[in-house]
């Protein structure tokens, strides 16, 4: 329920204030591959995948709202990172070899670029998407 309502309402309050300030920008949300493209290999998560496809259209939605106020809205969906909540060092590689292409996790430096690569402002032709960083999560 968080993963949805806790960035409907975040979307909400920062939209407002970047609408009243009136200089434009970008909103970059956090979201995950589970929420691109279900697959057989990671079964049992469908409450949070399925917030996760709530995500991806909300950005879709919100962005053509706030496209009028010359703000972008993006997300980024990350595949198997190596932090503690896929089991660190130990677990991560376990399951990233099940679900992505590339047989090992991500790390969050690649989240971070890619997070920024949305945020930058001479890519002000990007908005509305959600960007698989994934390790070919969503290519399988």
């Amino acid at each position: 329920e968080v993963n949805v309502f806790g960035v409907h309402h975040g979307l909400k309050h920062v939209l407002k204030q970047m609408i009243k300030q009136g200089k434009g920008g970008s909103v970059v949300i956090n979201s995950s591959a589970v929420g691109l493209r279900a697959q057989e290999n990671f079964q049992g998560h469908s409450g949070y995948s399925s917030s996760k496809f709530a995500i991806t259209g909300l950005v879709g939605y919100v962005a053509g709202e706030a496209a009028k106020h010359n703000i972008r809205v993006n997300a980024v969906a990350p595949g198997v990172i190596q932090t503690d909540m896929t089991g660190g060092a130990e677990g991560a590689p376990k399951i990233a070899e099940n679900v992505q292409i590339f047989k090992r996790p991500g790390k969050v430096s690649d989240i971070s670029r890619a997070v920024l690569y949305l945020a930058d402002p001479s890519n002000t032709f990007i908005t509305g998407i959600s960007l698989p960083v994934d390790g070919g999560y969503t290519s399988k």
